[in-house]
């Protein structure tokens, strides 16, 4: 028991020092279910864990937030559901994980295993310091009675034994769970804590494992448990009455705090309260009452409630530093999260501000943000416009690939129209199933002749599949259907079959089908000049099936022309499916050869039961590499089926001249058979009387053995029957394709990547899929390529050995009155926005982004009858809409959903834009970390330079390039979404603010575009001068950018608007001068304009003594010229005004 030696000097210590919180670390995973990711949890000092490790453990669990204040778990932690089943990672959102900074273990119940009850004894420091002797001598016992004690030292110097105790649960009453208290004149003293039913215990990097291991609590008996406690409860239990009051949350423990109190300004408020170690007490008459933590004195509070849009508080007493008559929240503190009001026809009221309104003095005079983005006026003269000749000239050429690009409105009518103008056969593959639809419309509309799209056989399938199948018979394909059996003809083939031999001959509608249904398709577009199709893998990869690339052909053998609408990345890769079923099939039907020997070993290296490990992907690989000798078997296995069977007697007899044709007969499970014939000449009899024949060169009468067929063969038999979707799903799959069989496809995935770390490995369903970049079918001569999204760098990593030429289209002209104003000081992030880190339950805004959502929300209730969208984050959403009073705005949510396609929304993200005539994107836009990852892992995956998938959680960069370039494409196929689904060349006077500063191809830079900083907003207060006042800032910095060595003082001052000594430092600089030091104070000013930041960043980044610059903080904090936020972490006082 060296662990426990100098125990109580090692509690001392950490109570003193306590230990820092690790915020839970995202890192990729090789393979896991639904998501590219995983998340390693700091549990303890020194020791981190991933959620799945935790599960595997039967331990239930919610993630906690960061010291002080929300070192706890979400607000919904006690539920009652939460104490029905063991919670897990899915249990929690995202955002809980991703913001966590450890556990809470539930104990009881949620966490039992194998009817053994989790329960956790704390020994408090308190009894530590009263009796140790006595309590050590507990301790040694309990580490003792078991062989792998679990033994943890607490942030607050306790010592905490966790054990699973077989059929017990310790009571939740206070008498039970404070087993051992003194009672004081001063309230109570616990000595030891037992928590059980409905307890939890907190579990961070504070916390220190002195022996044993979190994944494997001992197991006790209750009667071995508690006998040492039971020797130290006769010693210090010293109660004076049958009920115990906790000291520490006397009044916590009377009134229950509501999960929400109404709005979400209200939560906001009582986190504010909560911070500041207020407590719950209960609402009376419309009001919420709060106390200091400390104070017993319920008659002593403060009153909260909210009215007219605006949370108010009164205290009853002078002594809690609020006031004693109603006042604003947002008026006492500046970091609860709640927008501060501004109304209507208010403006920012200084003399400064009056005098630029006034143009008394320079726009330049007011401190602004670092300017981040530029215009580019030369942007479009560096490409290539598209134009009409440059498709014949590309079909004359050795290029493979053509891209078109178009950065601003898809112009696939004008692009369609062109290329139809030549006479060269067209096949035009469109991957999105709405943007088909709507290019066939177009086609429709325009009467575009000899044209015809291709329908799989599911299509529409869903309309028509309830109505009986008499009623279809009678009438085949009226409803737009192609194929009256579709679920049984696209099970089949999923399968491996081909429904077109086995299913489609017996239809009663064949003959119909073959003139007007799925089956007229492939003749009918070798003979049409424009091909339609909806199919991903056509022009790619060796996969495409010899029916699929012959619907690219014209029956003149003309060479098509083939054009791919609006590709995603996604979709350009080679995908390998392999379920757990069917290697589960494998094992079970080719046991004891090669294939079901492959099957185990793959089996194994998956761990479908663990699919965490990180060398996941090393095990496949080289289970694979063990099985290449046996490649020819393996693959031929893959492409049969492995059948039971019998060879009994008698045979076969002909009936009529009783000559016996067959000695013996071939029983197969389910009742069919088969005749193993005498020589080669009753074969063939047997075959003219369509009797089954199978040839065995080997076999015993009357044994199971196992013989392989191909699918069609055992079809043909009877072996399996096709009448019934469930019949046919109870198949074994095969592989049909014998170039491209599960072998064939893992061994070009492994080929692909030669590192392990950054492969493409899904878990989904119980089906893994290996995905790898695809190259373009042998069959394809010239591709012609149209895109709204991709950008050449990542067109020429999809397609790296292709020689691709570049072309852009232009886009159409804007109508009268729309603009759009783009900030042009800043990413204006999640993370700059939302004050995340401040709020673990209620996320609230942070003062930039209060500053910014009040200005909007006062433009939008300027006038009733202009109608506004606002698109930002669901937690800044989620206060604006309890706000706004009036009913002209709509609000969306920059969900994960729209960053795949920029083309093809849904209509309720599109409708809402395009009847608004003022369209607010309130800061950038949030891709979903599994996209980008899962992008950069298509594009990068096999680069010799691994992937670093960290982002700085400040501010919200990648700092991996490659990373952080995907990112940045994904907010700007987003924004151009957005201004697509305004129709700005249809419709008029419509106006856009982007309040981020990504720069968007050929929108940034265009003459309708104005680029503005906030402060440009406060000066103007209106969108209709807003351009005015842009247009005199603009002209200022011009007239400073010529400001020279030969520029006269007072020109200086009143370019600048600064003062004569300030004017004549810069002249000084200008004619040869010293160099200038800018103070530690104006540098530190012009930071904080760009937002909050952390004393390691000033640190950084300005150029002097780190003493020094901490000194600087220290002093500006005490001027009050800048606020701690909180511990190293600073901002500006007026930044919430």
């Amino acid at each position: 028991m060296n662990s426990l030696k100098n125990i109580i000097e090692r509690c001392q210590e950490r109570r003193e020092n306590p230990l820092r919180q690790r915020k839970t670390t995202i890192v990729a995973a090789t393979h896991k279910k639904g998501f590219p990711y995983e998340h390693t949890v700091h549990c303890a000092h020194g020791y981190s864990t991933t959620h799945y490790a935790l599960e595997k453990a039967n331990i239930s669990f919610m993630p906690i937030g960061r010291a002080p204040g929300n070192d706890r778990g979400p607000r919904t932690y006690d539920a009652p559901y939460r104490y029905q089943k063991p919670q897990g990672w899915e249990d929690w959102r995202l955002r809980r994980w991703r913001e966590s900074w450890g556990i809470q273990i539930y104990t009881g119940i949620p966490s039992e295993q194998h009817g053994a009850q989790w329960h956790d004894v704390v020994i408090k420091y308190e009894a530590l310091c009263d009796a140790p002797k006595i309590v050590i001598d507990c301790v040694t016992a309990l580490a003792k009675a078991v062989v792998n004690p679990l033994l943890t030292l607490t942030k607050s110097g306790d010592l905490r034994f966790s054990y699973r105790i077989p059929n017990y649960l310790h009571p939740y009453l206070k008498d039970d769970k404070f087993y051992i208290y003194k009672k004081t004149k001063n309230g109570e003293t616990v000595y030891i804590e037992v928590l059980g039913e409905k307890g939890f215990s907190r579990w961070d990097a504070r916390y220190e494992i002195i022996m044993g291991n979190l994944l494997d609590p001992p197991i006790i008996s209750k009667d071995a448990l508690f006998k040492p406690i039971d020797t130290l409860r006769n010693i210090l239990h010293q109660p004076e009455s049958t009920t115990i009051e906790d000291s520490n949350n006397q009044i916590d423990e009377i009134y229950i705090s509501p999960i929400s109190l109404g709005s979400h300004k209200l939560d906001l408020a009582k986190e504010a309260f909560l911070r500041r170690d207020f407590i719950y007490l209960q609402e009376k008459n419309g009001f919420h009452q709060m106390t200091p933590i400390h104070n017993n004195d319920t008659n002593k509070h403060v009153s909260l409630w909210e009215r007219d849009r605006i949370v108010w508080v009164r205290a009853s007493t002078p002594e809690f530093d609020i006031p004693i008559e109603a006042t604003p929240i947002t008026d006492i503190w500046d970091d609860t999260g709640i927008i501060k009001l501004q109304p209507t026809n208010t403006q920012r009221n200084t003399d400064i501000y009056n005098d630029i309104r006034q143009q008394k003095l320079s726009p330049l005079t007011i401190k602004r943000p670092k300017t981040t983005l530029k215009k580019q006026p030369n942007q479009t003269d560096q490409l290539k416009t598209f134009s009409k000749n440059d498709i014949q000239d590309f079909l004359n050429s050795n290029t493979h690939i053509l891209v078109l690009q178009t950065d601003t409105f898809p112009q696939y009518n004008k692009l369609i129209k062109t290329i139809l103008s030549d006479n060269t056969p067209v096949c035009l593959n469109v991957e999105h199933e709405r943007l088909v639809d709507m290019v066939e419309e177009h086609f429709k509309d325009t009467n575009t002749q000899n044209f015809a799209r291709f329908k799989p056989r599911m299509h529409l399938w869903e309309k028509v599949q309830n109505i009986p199948i008499d009623e279809r018979m009678k009438h085949p394909f009226k409803n737009g259907n192609v194929c009256e059996d579709a679920q049984r003809c696209d099970t089949l083939e999923r399968k491996g079959g081909d429904p077109n031999i086995h299913i489609c001959p017996h239809c009663p509608v064949y003959t119909t089908c073959q003139k007007d249904g799925y089956l007229a398709q492939h003749q009918l577009l070798q003979k049409t000049k424009v091909q339609l199709l909806t199919d991903t893998q056509l022009f790619f990869s060796s996969e495409s099936t010899n029916s699929e690339t012959q619907r690219l052909k014209q029956l003149d053998n003309t060479q098509r022309l083939n054009i791919l609408l609006e590709p995603i990345i996604q979709n350009q890769t080679n995908t390998a499916e392999l379920s757990i079923k069917r290697l589960q099939e494998w094992i079970l039907n080719w046991r004891g050869e090669v294939l079901g020997n492959f099957a185990n070993f793959l089996m194994n290296a998956f761990q479908p039961n663990n699919m965490y490990y990180s060398d996941t992907i090393k095990r496949i690989r080289s289970t694979v590499q063990a099985f290449e000798w046996q490649e020819e078997e393996i693959v031929r296995q893959m492409q049969q089926i492995n059948v039971t069977c019998q060879v009994t007697e008698p045979g076969y007899v002909d009936p009529d001249t009783g000559q016996e044709l067959a000695k013996f007969t071939i029983k197969f499970k389910g009742g069919a058979t088969a005749y193993l014939p005498i020589n080669h000449e009753t074969q063939n009899q047997l075959i003219q009387r369509e009797l089954p024949v199978l040839n065995l060169k080997f076999f015993q009468l009357n044994t199971d053995m196992k013989i392989p067929m191909s699918m069609t063969q055992a079809i043909e038999f009877g072996i399996l029957k096709t009448d019934t979707v469930d019949h046919i799903e109870d198949f074994p799959t095969v592989c049909k394709n014998p170039n491209w069989t599960i072998w064939h496809q893992l061994k070009h995935f492994f080929n692909y990547y030669s590192r392990n770390e950054d492969v493409r490995i899904l878990w989904h369903e119980d089906v893994l899929l290996f995905r790898w970049t695809t190259t373009i079918h042998p069959s394809i001569k010239q591709l012609i390529i149209t895109t709204t999204s991709l950008t050449q760098q990542q067109i020429q990593r999809l397609f790296p050995d292709e020689k691709i030429e570049f072309r852009f289209i232009k886009p159409k002209t804007w109508k009268k009155g729309n603009r759009i104003f783009q900030i042009r000081t800043g990413l204006y992030a999640r993370e700059i926005l939302l004050n995340a880190r401040g709020n673990w339950d209620v996320i609230g805004l942070t003062n930039i982004g209060g500053r910014i959502f009040a200005r909007i929300l006062a433009e939008i209730e300027k006038d009733p009858n202009i109608r506004h969208t606002v698109i930002s984050y669901a937690a800044a959403l989620k206060q604006i809409k309890e706000l706004v009073k009036t009913q002209n705005v709509n609000f969306v949510r920059n969900t994960e959903n729209y960053f795949i396609s920029n083309v093809v929304v849904e209509q309720d993200f599109r409708q809402p834009i395009e009847e608004s005539q003022v369209i607010w994107i309130a800061g950038c836009p949030e891709p979903p970390i599994g996209n980008v990852w899962l992008q950069a892992q298509t594009l990068y995956g096999n680069d010799s330079k691994p992937l670093l998938y960290d982002k700085d959680p400040d501010t919200g960069h990648y700092k991996d390039e490659r990373l952080h370039r995907i990112y940045k494409q994904m907010i700007v196929n987003f924004i151009k979404t957005i201004i697509n689904s305004a129709k700005l060349d249809q419709l008029e006077n419509k106006t856009i603010i982007i309040i981020t500063d990504v720069n968007i191809p050929h929108v940034t830079n265009r003459p309708e575009t104005m680029l503005f900083d906030w402060e440009d907003f406060e000066i103007a207060n209106d969108l209709n001068t807003l351009p005015e006042t842009i247009a005199i800032r603009e002209r200022f910095e011009a007239e400073r950018d010529k400001l020279s060595a030969e520029s006269t003082r007072e020109t200086v001052e009143r370019v600048l608007g600064c003062s004569q000594r300030q004017a004549n430092r810069l002249l000084q600089k200008f004619r040869g001068g010293a160099p200038l030091r800018i103070p530690f104070r104006d540098q530190i000013l012009d930071m904080l304009t760009e937002g909050d930041k952390k004393t390691a960043e000033f640190v950084k980044a300005i150029e002097g003594n780190p003493e020094a610059v901490k000194n600087e903080l220290k002093r500006l904090v005490d001027r009050g010229e800048i606020v701690r936020i909180r511990r190293g972490i600073y901002s500006t006082p007026n930044t919430a005004k």
